[in-house]
């Protein structure tokens, strides 16, 4: 208990600690005056909370919820209780293992296992089998053999922006389809995102830092050096359109 505890307080720390980078990002973005590796600096130090968090939930938390589930899971099947009694206990070890899928879940958003790894297309067609299981709107997505390495912040990069649309998708858009494509050209790799939904006034987020949602990816592919397009109107669903420079040479 005193290691989470410890957890815990460490943990707030560094949110204020970011919370007051954000404050003075704001006051930047309010004058134009964002420079790009600020950005990178704070998306960066933001994957880097996100993956010690993970780790520290999956380690810690995690691993103690499913040490007493087991306990309890033994003790109710090797004891005799009053039928009250075992309904009760039955009742808890559900909740246990409700709270050990959440964390995992939590996990897995705030550090993707082998998002590396498998590489960015193998990865959001992961991210996409999940998000089919929870969301009301049929997802459709093509991507071409990527001729390319991509740095590792970029593979993080799109798959945050994508993430967040497809947030946006489930919580707001009311949309029946989402479109997704992923090409290459001219030493630059292209990403499109299109849904039907009802669409917003894109105008009114502008100039806002408030939140890392969808005002946040311009600025996140600000920080790649990329180019990003935003189009929307209120019953005319949602379109991006985001070019990244990619560094690296073509494998072999």
């Amino acid at each position: 208990m005193k290691q989470h505890v410890h957890y815990v307080t460490i943990l707030y720390d560094n949110l204020h600690l970011i919370e007051d980078l954000m404050r003075r990002l704001e006051e930047m973005v309010a004058k134009n005056e964002t420079p790009k590796w600020m950005l990178r600096l704070l998306f960066n130090l933001s994957e880097k909370e996100r993956s010690s968090l993970s780790s520290d939930l999956h380690d810690s938390v995690l691993q103690d919820l499913i040490i007493w589930y087991r306990k309890l899971e033994s003790l109710r099947s090797t004891a005799a209780f009053a039928e009250v009694t075992q309904f009760e206990l039955k009742q808890i070890e559900e909740g246990l293992l409700d709270a050990i899928h959440q964390i995992r879940i939590t996990c897995n958003e705030l550090r993707p296992p082998f998002l590396l790894k498998m590489g960015l297309v193998e990865s959001l067609k992961s991210l996409f089998s999940y998000t089919r299981m929870f969301s009301n709107y049929e997802i459709e997505f093509s991507a071409e053999q990527m001729g390319y390495a991509l740095t590792e912040e970029q593979i993080l990069g799109f798959y945050r922006i994508v993430q967040e649309l497809l947030n946006n998708a489930t919580k707001h858009s009311r949309a029946d389809k989402v479109t997704m494509a992923l090409t290459t050209e001219d030493g630059q790799i292209h990403f499109s995102y299109l849904d039907d939904g009802i669409g917003m006034d894109v105008s009114a987020l502008e100039g806002s830092f408030q939140s890392m949602g969808i005002a946040g990816i311009e600025k996140r592919v600000l920080s790649l050096e990329g180019d990003v397009e935003l189009k929307s109107a209120p019953g005319q669903g949602f379109h991006v359109r985001i070019s990244l420079p990619i560094y690296y040479k073509s494998q072999r």
